[in-house]
């Protein structure tokens, strides 16, 4: 009977501590599981809630850049988000309450090829990208391929906005440039570039392209 006893009480310790181990394992492999996504990584307290309202699909390489929206160099009129995806660059414009956009332009490229006046000022009609007469809007949009840009890149952005009716600024139309490092040679003309690294997703798969801008 105690023989019985000891080999029941010995099949009882090897049943617990494989149980144990078995246990340990599903918990290790559960944990192997719920590594942070590229989509859990761009939707963290970091990203900006507006990107999260506005692209509730989009999965988001990286990180979020934020940027100023300037009249004169000075005056915050609205932001700027950049950001990508697996297959394209987003610039993506929101205006402050008391202004409207009208036309936007973009350039992305290197710094030492943005179109330059002859006078020396960033010539912004001839940026690639652009978004005329397309009547006014609190935001705007860029939605560029990104097999045409390089990893790391300027970026160049320039609205056209005007104050809601009642500002004190009257109707005039303003220029407002996404805030980085001056370029021209006009004070209060000037244009702005700021530096941008294409963001890398996790889990890095090839992207089916399509002709898309926007």
């Amino acid at each position: 009977m105690k023989k019985n006893k000891s080999t029941l009480l010995k099949v009882s310790v090897f049943a617990a501590v494989t149980f144990v181990a078995t246990l340990g394992i599903l918990i290790s492999c559960e944990k192997q599981e719920i590594l942070p996504t590229s989509e859990m990584q761009s939707r963290s307290a970091a990203t900006p809630p507006e990107i999260l309202q506005d692209f509730p699909t989009i999965e988001i390489c990286g990180t979020v850049m934020s940027k100023k929206l300037l009249i004169f160099q000075k005056k915050i009129v609205g932001s700027a988000f950049v950001f990508n995806d697996r297959k394209y660059l987003y610039v993506h414009a929101i205006a402050n309450e008391a202004y409207k956009f009208h036309n936007a332009y973009l350039y992305a490229g290197m710094k030492d090829e943005v179109p330059m006046t002859s006078g020396n000022d960033p010539d912004f009609k001839a940026f690639e990208h652009k978004i005329e007469n397309a009547g006014f809007s609190t935001f705007r949009t860029f939605k560029i391929r990104l097999d045409r840009l390089n990893g790391s890149m300027a970026i160049g952005l320039m609205l056209e906005l005007k104050p809601q009716a009642g500002s004190e600024e009257g109707l005039i139309e303003l220029r407002s440039w996404a805030q980085g490092y001056s370029i021209g040679v006009h004070e209060g003309q000037k244009g702005m570039l700021f530096a941008y690294k294409k963001g890398i997703c996790l889990f890095e798969q090839p992207a089916e392209l399509s002709d898309e801008i926007e």
